[in-house]
């Protein structure tokens, strides 16, 4: 599998993705890139690395199944992610409703119509 390298525009809160030849636009954190080190929850920031790649996600009601050799996952409206710190479920994929402080992942924009999950803070997950 070729490596997936993710750059910054001058705004920061866009970048572009590339695989091999191939550009695709991308969102980033609110803050843009920042170094792991530096990382902390709440912070809006992508962190900066070199990470495994877990899962996608997409919307079925907008993207054909994507072609990949990661496990595809179809979001629902029902789907969420977990950015509760002290939540049991904290950076994990969660069924709305969810009492925990989350994000919806079926958004009316298109910033997470296809969402690559990151092994970053996930083995063990750290608030």
């Amino acid at each position: 599998m070729s490596d997936l390298v993710v750059t910054a525009d001058s705004g920061a809160t866009s970048g572009r993705l590339m695989v091999g030849d191939a550009v695709f636009p991308c969102a980033l954190g609110r803050a843009g890139l920042i170094r792991a080190t530096e990382k902390r929850e709440g912070d809006g920031g992508t962190p900066l690395g070199i990470w495994p790649l877990r899962r996608l996600f997409y919307r079925p009601d907008r993207l054909p199944t994507p072609e990949t050799g990661l496990v595809s996952v179809p979001l629902t409206p029902q789907h969420g992610w977990c950015d509760a710190p002290a939540d049991s479920a904290y950076n994990r994929l969660v069924t709305l409703p969810y009492p925990a402080s989350h994000e919806e992942m079926w958004r009316q924009d298109a910033v997470y119509d296809l969402v690559v999950e990151l092994g970053y803070n996930d083995d063990p997950v750290q608030p």
